[in-house]
């Protein structure tokens, strides 16, 4: 506010109106505070989106042009004045405070704002200047108001033209950064391995040698960073990690989104508020016709995660992320017949039921069964018994190819006896590939 009265030269005694104004638009501005997150002062308090139309064209203490519908003849209409802020409780929308050459506020709804050709004319610009000295002169004449002390006390010399309002939302130099403040593994949570298991822990900081410089140098490349970091389990207990060993857990464990999975290990317990609805009210009458209650409100289950953390959760988020786990243990616990549980817990069941009856294929590596590789062609099977030194799978194959000719031989002799009743003579041909595939047999015979 000191700046701009010391800027426009405009009477102090107008301080109020540049109070107002300035206020005014630090409520529509968004500002670097971390408790804002981005949303304007306005928005954070009333939950709405303010409109900002007012304040685009004009400025504080701005030439700008109104309409005197009063004004005598053979004085023109349009009038200059200075703009002084919105009046937000007088008239109707879009209505200013605006200071004539009178020296005395309206409020008009018409303005408009000076063109750009406008303000290059000469004869525009004398006309400001003249406005100028008309408010100062007629303002002085006007009775004193008491002016607060702080609005006197400036002078050329002591005057700091920026004085911050928020200076814990003031940007540090760029020489006042420290190496930790740009390093984005600091603080970062991850799941790393302790022993046999994966542990939660938290990045402390970097490792340094005995002269206080860090370890590693960074890379864009994962692969080449080697930071070594200094980090902190759950028992407080200390240990170095390196860099691309921590991102990859980090990515390894992260949605597309950048959430953290959560991989549930087991439901440990259950409790109930003053909200839950009791198992006799879990029935709704309608007449004659009456349907279970579709509540979850009051139920939280206690979960242990695979990381190791146990936490409370609602009921309504389990049952959406692990169904059949949560229906297993309202089944077990003997709380299927509750008022949260006897509207969906019997549907999934028989879902779970139906879906693991209908699995009837399922992914496996057909390469091996049981340890032992499982040829796909006779000449894969030649390959192995050469490198295992053993002719068990030729002599597997010929076991195979007399069980053919055995089958064969009857399916033949059946149809030969068919069509011989109806006066057919069949010649037969066969080809067999399964001993050489290169030269095929053809075999040629008559029943």
């Amino acid at each position: 506010m000191r700046y701009t009265l010391d800027k426009t030269g405009v009477p102090r005694r107008l301080w109020d109106y540049c109070t107002i104004y300035h206020s005014e638009l630090r409520n529509l501005i968004a500002h670097p505070v971390y408790k804002l997150h981005g949303c304007m002062p306005y928005e954070v308090v009333t939950g709405c989106t303010p409109d900002i139309s007012e304040y685009l064209d004009y400025s504080w203490y701005k030439t700008i042009w109104y309409f005197d519908q009063h004004a005598d003849f053979p004085e023109p209409y349009r009038k200059m004045a200075k703009w002084l802020g919105v009046a937000h409780r007088v008239g109707q929308a879009l209505c200013y405070y605006i200071l004539p050459a009178s020296g005395i506020l309206i409020v008009p709804s018409t303005i408009q704002a000076l063109t750009r050709i406008e303000k290059d004319s000469e004869t525009t610009i004398r006309q400001i200047i003249e406005l100028d000295h008309q408010i100062k002169d007629n303002i002085s004449l006007l009775p004193t108001q008491d002016v607060p002390q702080e609005l006197l006390d400036v002078n050329d010399d002591d005057y700091v033209p920026y004085l911050p309002v928020e200076p814990e939302a003031e940007k540090p130099d760029a020489e006042d950064y420290t190496p930790q403040e740009f390093d984005s593994l600091i603080s970062a949570k991850v799941l790393l391995p302790k022993g046999n298991v994966l542990l939660p822990a938290t990045v402390i900081g970097r490792k340094r040698d005995h002269t206080g410089q860090p370890l590693g140098t960074s890379n864009t490349n994962p692969m080449l960073d080697t930071r070594i970091y200094n980090v902190q389990f759950g028992d407080g207990h200390i240990k170095e990690y390196a860099a691309n060993v921590m991102a990859g857990n980090i990515y390894s464990q992260l949605d597309p989104n950048g959430n953290r999975f959560l991989l549930l290990k087991e439901i440990t317990d259950h409790r109930v508020d003053d909200t839950h609805i009791c198992k006799e009210d879990k029935y709704i009458s309608n007449g004659n016709n009456r349907h279970l209650r579709h509540t979850t409100k009051g139920w939280y289950l206690q979960v242990l995660w695979k990381d190791g953390t146990s936490l409370w959760e609602p009921l309504r988020n389990l049952k959406e992320s692990n169904p059949f786990e949560v229906a297993g243990y309202a089944v077990f616990n003997s709380n299927d017949d509750e008022a949260a549980s006897a509207w969906w817990v019997p549907h999934t069941l028989r879902k779970r039921d139906r879906i693991i009856s209908s699995i009837k294929v399922r992914a496996t590596k057909k390469e091996s069964k049981f340890g032992i590789e499982i040829p796909r062609s006779v000449n894969q099977a030649l390959e192995i018994d050469s490198k295992t030194g053993t002719d068990l799978w030729w002599k597997a194959i010929e076991k195979e190819c007399q069980m053919c000719r055995w089958h064969l031989t009857s399916w033949m002799r059946v149809t030969q006896n068919l069509l011989d009743q109806r006066g057919y003579h069949v010649i037969w041909f066969l080809t067999l590939n399964l001993i050489s595939p290169e030269k095929p047999i053809l075999l040629q015979g008559g029943m």
